[in-house]
């Protein structure tokens, strides 16, 4: 007989690891809305090669967060976090897990920065015709 609970054979660590799972996708969905509005985005920083910001999420959504893993962007994006493209969720801060991590390569910003502009002049140019 054993004596794992079944939480521990379905890898489920704790009570609240247990109560999330129970919630459905229209709860998490409800949750993630009402406080989207609530995500906190950092400036950009930057070293040789890439440009990082940091997206702190408020503690409803970041009790639905996955522990212990990077998120895909899917994922991310799904959580309500809405940045251009190029983003990767790129290490955990493991003393505050509701702080997510990002960086891109220096060029993917340059790149849209230059459409963006480009974009802008045309919008421009077309009100002027």
């Amino acid at each position: 007989v054993s004596t794992q609970s079944t939480w521990e054979k379905d890898g489920l660590q704790t009570a609240r690891d247990a109560i999330l799972m129970s919630l459905g996708a229209a709860d998490q969905a409800r949750i993630i809305r009402a406080n989207a509005s609530k995500i906190d985005y950092s400036d950009k920083y930057y070293d040789d090669l890439n440009e990082y910001r940091h997206v702190i999420l408020p503690k409803e959504i970041s009790k639905l967060i996955p522990k212990g893993r990077l998120l895909s962007e899917a994922e991310w994006r799904g959580f309500g976090v809405q940045q251009s493209m190029g983003w990767e969720h790129y290490m955990l801060h493991r003393p505050e897990p509701h702080i997510l991590l990002f960086r891109r390569p220096k060029e993917v910003g340059a790149a849209q920065e230059r459409l963006k502009a480009q974009a802008q002049g045309q919008l421009l140019a077309a009100k002027r015709e």
